[in-house]
């Protein structure tokens, strides 16, 4: 008996390579959905960060110039310099014998001033005191502060 040759089943080796390529196309346009879809992700989260900064940038110039206080303070500080001034005067005349409309007698003829003003004046490594006084005549000068001198008044 002669036996017959065996089919091969060519559908079945077909339908397998049918399904890898399918299967190996699905996992590829898996991967390609999946990047463009984390690629967009990332071009929508920079444009947030951007929109957010400008928003950000936005508000804070806003709040700044909306600020009563910090209007205040622009308009004033070019007079700040002169603030500080006044201020180092004064806490300087707290500790000098005459205040400003205080009585005093001058060393060199013994005449009765008016202290009108007290000058304090210098730089950077030098700094000086003066008093502005009136005297009698009604002018004014300015003198060291060790040329004037007050008689005590005895009881």
């Amino acid at each position: 008996m002669e036996e017959e040759p065996k089919k091969e089943k060519s559908g079945g080796k077909t339908m397998h390579v049918f399904v890898t390529v399918l299967v190996v196309f699905m996992i590829s346009w898996g991967f390609y959905y999946g990047f463009n879809a984390y690629k967009e992700k990332c071009r929508e989260s920079e444009e947030n960060k951007k929109a957010y900064n400008d928003m950000f940038l936005k508000f804070q110039q806003g709040a700044a110039y909306s600020d009563s206080l910090y209007k205040v303070n622009m308009r004033f500080n070019k007079y700040r310099h002169a603030a500080e001034s006044q201020a180092y005067r004064d806490s300087v005349s707290r500790g000098m014998d005459y205040k400003p409309g205080d009585f005093a007698y001058k060393k060199s003829d013994s005449s009765k001033v008016v202290v009108s003003d007290i000058i304090v004046g210098g730089g950077l490594y030098n700094y000086y005191f003066r008093y502005r006084i009136i005297d009698k005549s009604g002018a004014e000068q300015e003198i060291k502060p060790e040329l004037l001198f007050s008689r005590k008044q005895s009881k």
